[in-house]
């Protein structure tokens, strides 16, 4: 059963000047969910999120909320609050002041605003800070204010702009998995911008990756990342291997797929290929298992001799670079502790189920 939608977008376009920013988008935003917009700079991501917003209008197609058009709706009739990177607080009002500032507008009855102060205080944990000026806060701090002055009206959307970009990277994770705990308990609907592939495949339910004005793919973190439709979507979302080949043979369980310096195996169960035609593969660099060693005679054709040419740690991996043939693969070994660092010659096994064919090319 497909999840009602509480946002739709209809082939919007939005052009400055010459510059087409969206190019006939259309999304389906469900209730209740956690939405991502994610690309790199200048993709249009940024751009439909302030659409949303109201803060700009779009040249064609339509915007809707709760199935209600709200094309040439300003921005405080529609109840969609934006939360920016740069927070936009009131240096010189209190943490209180600032989060109750939008109820003041609202004509929120006077003897109401204490307890929804106290419901937003303690849903962030900013209890006691409440006579707190901005700048004798955190940068933590700091975004849960502006978190809680968005959501105090009661709205059922939430839109943020890169709001965990000045934070220090572990602070980032903290914050990041605060907001996502505070989403789900509240349920509220909530579409997020942002370039890092990380934040997007921890926190999201639904991940829309942009590219030049156009959606590229819209799916699951999983899907996204195991799954991806097209060259751009499976090098942007994290780090990926690309092989070029033809298959080779076709039988009723299995795939041959042969490239210049290789031949490997592939589930035909998950693949709809036939015998000539020309495929991509992407290999993510997790989905290899480097040993040390050269490879056996007679051995699997899913094991492939190579040679590291260049490692680096990064804490949680280690990452090689490995030559095969021709080909360079970057190859992690999610255990590094668990062995010496590999040198030399090497055998790479590869997984045919782990192995997802890009296009026909």
């Amino acid at each position: 059963m497909q999840e009602r939608s509480f946002i739709t977008i209809d082939k919007v376009t939005k052009s400055f000047g010459e510059f087409k920013a969206l190019d006939s988008v259309s999304l389906d935003i469900p209730i209740g969910s956690f939405t991502t917009l994610l690309g790199p700079s200048g993709c249009g991501k940024t751009t439909l999120l302030r659409l949303i917003a109201g803060f700009y209008e779009a040249d064609q197609g339509n915007i809707l909320l709760e199935g209600q058009r709200v094309n040439g709706i300003p921005p405080y009739k529609r109840y969609t609050p934006l939360v920016f990177q740069e927070y936009a607080l009131f240096p010189h009002m209190t943490v209180a002041e600032n989060i109750t500032y939008g109820l003041k507008f609202n004509k929120t009855p006077k003897e109401d605003i204490p307890k929804k102060l106290q419901e937003m205080l303690q849903i962030f944990e900013l209890q006691n800070l409440d006579h707190r000026l901005p700048k004798q806060l955190s940068g933590g701090q700091q975004q849960r204010v502006a978190f809680a002055r968005a959501l105090i009206l009661g709205q059922k959307v939430l839109l943020l702009d890169e709001p965990l970009s000045n934070l220090d990277a572990k602070l980032r994770v903290e914050v990041r998995n605060e907001l996502r705990a505070i989403q789900k308990r509240l349920g509220i609907t909530t579409v997020y911008v942002t370039h890092d592939q990380d934040e997007a495949l921890a926190m999201s339910d639904v991940v829309a990756v942009f590219e030049k004005g156009h959606i590229r793919q819209i799916g699951t973190p999983w899907e996204v990342y195991f799954q991806p439709n097209s060259r751009f979507v499976a090098d942007f979302v994290g780090t990926a291997n690309f092989l070029e080949g033809e298959v080779i043979h076709d039988t009723a369980g299995k795939l041959i797929v042969q490239g210049q310096d290789y031949t490997l195996y592939l589930n035909k169960n998950r693949h709809s290929r036939q015998k000539g035609d020309r495929v991509t593969l992407v290999l993510r660099p997790e989905s290899l298992l480097l040993e040390s060693g050269e490879v056996d005679q007679g051995e699997s054709l899913n094991t492939l001799a190579g040679e590291i040419t260049d490692n680096s740690f990064l804490g949680r991996v280690m990452r090689y670079w490995v030559k095969v043939g021709n080909i360079q693969l970057i190859v992690d070994d999610c255990n590094p502790a668990n062995h010496c660092v590999f040198q030399g010659k090497v055998r790479l096994t590869i997984d045919s189920d782990r192995i997802h064919i890009l296009h026909i090319l």
